[in-house]
């Protein structure tokens, strides 16, 4: 994996590893985004994301790096 989608797959995880979550808006931009730069890549995460009350985050223990 290159250094690129190493800091986006990071970027990722710090915006969704968070209680209060993004907006649904924010997350459907970030899976655009996600796939245009590193289709393939970043499915894993979105995998495991949760959410509620129109907001998306990742579970509290995601093992995520």
């Amino acid at each position: 994996m290159n250094e690129q989608i190493s800091q986006l797959r990071k970027t990722i995880i710090a915006l969704l590893d968070d209680e209060e979550g993004i907006t649904s808006t924010g997350y459907e931009e970030l899976q655009v985004l996600a796939n245009l730069i590193a289709e393939g890549h970043t499915g894993d995460i979105f995998e495991m994301v949760e959410s509620q009350d129109g907001r998306y985050f990742l579970p509290e223990e995601h093992g995520l790096v």
